[in-house]
C-alpha cells in the first residue's frame, strides 16, 4: 500500500484526476471525501491532505484514514474499480431510457455503497466501533446540509435516482453499526439526514438495503443484486 500526502486539497484532486486519465474506470471524485482510496493500477493507494487534518474535529481524520486502510485490504485491486454491467441487464436499463454513461454512473454509485458496507462490516468485526460511528456522524451531518439539492433532484426520475444512490452510500456504511444497542445516536442521525425524503424515496432505500444485506457471492455478484433491485423497483414488471 502507498500513501500520498498533499498539503492542499486542490493538488490532491488534480493528482487523482490526472492519475485516472486513460483508465477504464468511473471517476466522479466527491470533494466531500476526507480521504480517498484507489487501486486503479493494481497498487492500493490512499490519498490524504494535511488541510483536512488541521480542519477536522479530533479523531475524525484518523477514523477516515482507518476506513481507507480497510478499503486497501478489501478492495486493493483494479477489479473493484473496472465495473462491468452484464449485457442483458444493461439492455433492460436502455429499454427504459438510460444511456450507457448513466448505467455506468449508477453502477459506480452502488459499487461505492457496497464497498463502504464491506469496509464497515470488517471494522465493526475488528472492534473499531466508537471512532467509526463518530466518523459516520460527522459525514451524516455534512450530508444533511445538502438537502436543498433534493428539491432540484426530485424533478425527474433519473436525477432523483442518482441523488438517492449517492445517499445510499451513507446508509450502507452505517448499516453494520445500526444492529448494536449502543448506536441510537447513529440511528437518529441517519433518520435526520433522510428526513427530507418522501415515502417513495425512503421505500427505495429500504429495498436497496435489503438487497445489500441479503446479497451473496463475490463483489460483482452483490453489485449485480443491487442493480437488479434498482431496476425492479423503478420498472416493476406487469
Amino acid at each position: 500500500m502507498e500513501v500520498y500526502v498533499f498539503d492542499r486539497r486542490s493538488l490532491m484532486v488534480a493528482s487523482l484526476a490526472f492519475s485516472s486519465e486513460g483508465l477504464d474506470i468511473t471517476y466522479p471524485y466527491d470533494e466531500a471525501y476526507i480521504t480517498f482510496h484507489e487501486a486503479w493500477t493494481g497498487i492500493p493507494k490512499i490519498h490524504v491532505c494535511t488541510e483536512d487534518l488541521e480542519r477536522l474535529p479530533s479523531g475524525i481524520f484518523e477514523a477516515a484514514l482507518r476506513h481507507e486502510a480497510a478499503h486497501s485490504v478489501l478492495h486493493g485491486s483494479p477489479e473493484y474499480y473496472i465495473l462491468r454491467v452484464p449485457a442483458g441487464l444493461a439492455e433492460k436499463f436502455r429499454e427504459n431510457g438510460f444511456t450507457d454513461e448513466e448505467i455506468k454512473r449508477l453502477a459506480y454509485l452502488e459499487a461505492v455503497a457496497l464497498k463502504d458496507f464491506e469496509v464497515s462490516s470488517l471494522l465493526e468485526r475488528l472492534g473499531f466501533r466508537e471512532d467509526q460511528e463518530n466518523f459516520l456522524l460527522h459525514v451524516l451531518r455534512l450530508e444533511g446540509l445538502e438537502r436543498d439539492l433534493w428539491k432540484l433532484a426530485s424533478s425527474s426520475l433519473k436525477t432523483r435516482l442518482f441523488y438517492l444512490a449517492h445517499l445510499f452510500k451513507l446508509q450502507a456504511a452505517a448499516t453494520p453499526y445500526l444492529k448494536k444497542p449502543t448506536t441510537s445516536r447513529l440511528e437518529e442521525a441517519v433518520k435526520k439526514a433522510f428526513s427530507h425524503l418522501d415515502d417513495a424515496a425512503l421505500k427505495f432505500l429500504r429495498e436497496l438495503q435489503e438487497a445489500l444485506t441479503g446479497a451473496e457471492g463475490d463483489f460483482h455478484s452483490k453489485l449485480l443484486s443491487l442493480l437488479k433491485a434498482t431496476l425492479e423497483f423503478l420498472f416493476p414488471e406487469g
